[in-house]
C-alpha cells in the first residue's frame, strides 16, 4: 500500500509513478474535527476562542481559494458579491469596528462571514480521501459531544462544563448540539444500505444527543432526517426499518438517564407556540430598523443594536434584560444587518452554491441551514454548514493537489496575518481570564491590546475587578467607574454597558451622571427592568417623586415583585 503522505517515485513495469501528497486530506479533517470539539477552560470565552482562532488561520487561504475560483465559477462570483455587500455595509455602519468583528462570543461580524465563505470555497476542492476522513472525524466528534452531554445531564461533568438546565456537550449551546446530531444522521448512513454495527451505534448516539439536548427544532430535524434516509433505503425494507428502530431506541433510552428536560418532553410541554411568538416578535422588531437603512442595513453583527430600541413591555416580561446577539434566523440576520443589498447577494449565492448539491454532505448542510432558520448562528454550526455545502457541491474542475503545492509560498503569505491575529486572540483571552480569576487589574489591562477594540469585554471585566477592590480602596472605585465609561464608549449602542455605568455612578459617582447613564440605557432598551429600577432610584434621590413614581409604574408592567427606588414596588 502506498502512503499518500509521501512524495516518492514508484516503478511498475519500469514506468515511474509519482504520488503527490494531498494537503486537504490533513487540513480538512482537522478543521472538521476541531469545529465540534474545540473547547478550553483556559480562555475567557471557552467555547468561542479556539474556534475563532481556527477560522482566523483559515481566513487567508479561504479567501485566496475564493478569488481563484471566481475567475471561472459563477457561485464563487456570487460569494464575492455577498462578501462585497457585507464589507460595504461594514464600511458605512455607525460602528465599523463593531461590524468588522461582531459581538464578543458570537462570531457574526464581517471577519467571520468572510471566513465561512472561504471555508465553503476550500470544501469544494477537497479530495475523496479528505471527504471520507472528514466524515469520520465529524461523526466521532459529535459522538464525543453526546458523551459529554450525558455527563452534564448526570451532574458529573467537570465544573467548567456544568450548565443549569439543558446539556450542551462541547458546543456551548444545546441547540447547536441538537442540530449537529440531527444533521450527522446523513453522514452516518451514507454509503451502502446495510446497517453495520458501527453505524447502528452511531445512529443511536446521535438520536440520544438530540433527545438530551432538549431542542424541539432538533427533534423535528431528526424525524426529517430519519424519514429521508429511510425513504432512500426503501429498496431494502429491513434496512429502512432498522434506521427507524435505532433512532427510536436512542431517543427513548435517554429519557431514563439523568435529570433535565428532554426534547420529547419539551415538545409535549405546549411551549412551542410561545417560542414561535417570541421569535416572530424579535424578527419583527429587527426588521423595523430597515425603514432607516433599507439598502445596507445596520452592519454585520449589529442585530442587537437594531432590535433593542424596539423592545416592548411584553419582551421585557418574557426575557427581562436578556437579549439575543443575533436574529435566530440567518435570513432575517442578513436582511437587518446588510440590508436588501446583502440579502439579494445571499439569495444569489445560496441558489448558485446549492444548484448541483447532492449526497450526504448536501443533506448535512441543508439540515444545519434549516436549524439556522430558528436558532442562532455560531462558530460551531455556521462554518460547518458552509463547508458541508462546499463538499456537497464541488467544483466541476477541481485543481489537482500538485497545483496547491505550487502555491505554498502564496498560501503561507496569506495565512500569516490570520495566524498572528489568532495567536493574539488566544493570548489576550487567556490573560483576560487569568486577570478576572485573580482580581488582577494589570493582567486584565494587558489583554486589551490583543483583543478587538470594538469589544467592551476588557473594560467591563476591568470594572468588575476594580469593583472588588473598591470595597476597601477609594481609588479603585474611581477606576471601576472609568472602566465602565470606557465600555460605553466602545459599545455606545449597547444598553448593557450603560446600565453598568449607571449602577456604579449611583453607588460611587455622581447622581446626575447615574441618571444620565440610566436614561441612555432606556433610550436603547426602553423596558429594561434594571435601567428602570436604577432611573427610579436616581429620581427618588433627587427628590423628584413624580418621576420616580411614573418610572416605577412602568416597571410594574414588566415585573410584579421586588423594590423600586426606596420602597416596595407595590407601594408605587
Amino acid at each position: 500500500m502506498i502512503d499518500d503522505s509521501d512524495v516518492s517515485d514508484h516503478r511498475s513495469n519500469d514506468v515511474p509513478i509519482r504520488v503527490v501528497p494531498d494537503p486537504s486530506a490533513v487540513v480538512a479533517p482537522a478543521f472538521a474535527g476541531l469545529s465540534v470539539v474545540a473547547f478550553s477552560p483556559f480562555f475567557y470565552h471557552p467555547f468561542f476562542t479556539l474556534r475563532a482562532a481556527l477560522l482566523l488561520v483559515l481566513l487567508g487561504p479561504g479567501l485566496l481559494a475564493l478569488a481563484i475560483h471566481a475567475r471561472r465559477d459563477n457561485a464563487a462570483r456570487a460569494a464575492c458579491a455577498l462578501l462585497a455587500a457585507s464589507a460595504f455595509s461594514t464600511a458605512v455602519a455607525s460602528q465599523p469596528g463593531a461590524s468588522l468583528w461582531g459581538a464578543p462570543n458570537a462570531g457574526t461580524g464581517l471577519v467571520f462571514i468572510a471566513a465561512s465563505l472561504g471555508v465553503w470555497s476550500l470544501g469544494r476542492t477537497i479530495s475523496p480521501l479528505a471527504m471520507e476522513r472528514c466524515r469520520g472525524v465529524l461523526i466521532a466528534g459529535i459522538s464525543l459531544n453526546v458523551v459529554v452531554a450525558f455527563l452534564q445531564r448526570l451532574d458529573i461533568a467537570p465544573e467548567v462544563l456544568r450548565l443549569e438546565g439543558r446539556p450542551f456537550g462541547l458546543t456551548g449551546n444545546p441547540v447547536h448540539l441538537g442540530a449537529l446530531c440531527a444533521a450527522s444522521v446523513f453522514l452516518i448512513l451514507a454509503g451502502p444500505h446495510r446497517v453495520v454495527l458501527w453505524k447502528a451505534v452511531a445512529l443511536v448516539v446521535a438520536s440520544a444527543g438530540v433527545q438530551v439536548s432538549g431542542g424541539r427544532s432538533a427533534l423535528v430535524l431528526l424525524v426529517l432526517a430519519v424519514a429521508v434516509t429511510s425513504w432512500q433505503r426503501r429498496p431494502a425494507p429491513r434496512s429502512a426499518a432498522a434506521v427507524v428502530l435505532l433512532a427510536f431506541v436512542g431517543v427513548m433510552a435517554t429519557s431514563a438517564v439523568g435529570t433535565g428536560v428532554t426534547a420529547t418532553a419539551y415538545a409535549a410541554s405546549g411551549q412551542t407556540s410561545s417560542s414561535v411568538t417570541l421569535r416572530l416578535d424579535a424578527w419583527s422588531r429587527g426588521l423595523t430598523s430597515l425603514v432607516n437603512r433599507p439598502v445596507v442595513g445596520v452592519g454585520p453583527g449589529q442585530y442587537l443594536t437594531a432590535e433593542s430600541p424596539q423592545r416592548d413591555a411584553a419582551a421585557a416580561r418574557d426575557s427581562g434584560d436578556s437579549m439575543w446577539e443575533d436574529a435566530h434566523n440567518f435570513v432575517v440576520e442578513f436582511a437587518v444587518c446588510t440590508g436588501v443589498l446583502g440579502l439579494a447577494a445571499l439569495a444569489l449565492w445560496s441558489a448558485l452554491a446549492s444548484r448541483n448539491a447532492a449526497g450526504p454532505w448536501a443533506a448535512f448542510a441543508a439540515t444545519l441551514a434549516l436549524a439556522a432558520l430558528v436558532e442562532p448562528m455560531s462558530l460551531v454550526t455556521t462554518p460547518l454548514l458552509a463547508f458541508g455545502l462546499g463538499v456537497g457541491a464541488p467544483l466541476a474542475r477541481a485543481p489537482a493537489p500538485a497545483q496547491g503545492l505550487r502555491r505554498v509560498p502564496l498560501l503561507v503569505l496569506c495565512t500569516a496575518p490570520g495566524a498572528i491575529a489568532a495567536v493574539a486572540l488566544l493570548v489576550g483571552e487567556a490573560r483576560l481570564l487569568g486577570g478576572s480569576l485573580d482580581f488582577a487589574p494589570l493582567v486584565v489591562a494587558s489583554a486589551d491590546p490583543l483583543l478587538p477594540r470594538s469589544w467592551p469585554t476588557v473594560p467591563l471585566v476591568l470594572s468588575k475587578v476594580e469593583t472588588f477592590h473598591g470595597v476597601d480602596d477609594v481609588a479603585a472605585r474611581r477606576r471601576a467607574v472609568e472602566a465602565a465609561r470606557e465600555a460605553t464608549e466602545r459599545a455606545p449602542a449597547d444598553p448593557r454597558p450603560w446600565t453598568r455605568l449607571g449602577s456604579l455612578e449611583g453607588v460611587w459617582g455622581e447622581p446626575a451622571a447615574a441618571s444620565a447613564a440610566f436614561s441612555q440605557a432606556l433610550e436603547l432598551n426602553p423596558w429594561s427592568p434594571q435601567a428602570l429600577r436604577g432611573f427610579a432610584q436616581t429620581a427618588f434621590l433627587a427628590d423628584d417623586e413624580q418621576l420616580a413614581a411614573n418610572t416605577c409604574r412602568k416597571l410594574r408592567k414588566v415585573t410584579l415583585s421586588g423594590r423600586c427606588a426606596n420602597l416596595p414596588l407595590s407601594d408605587w
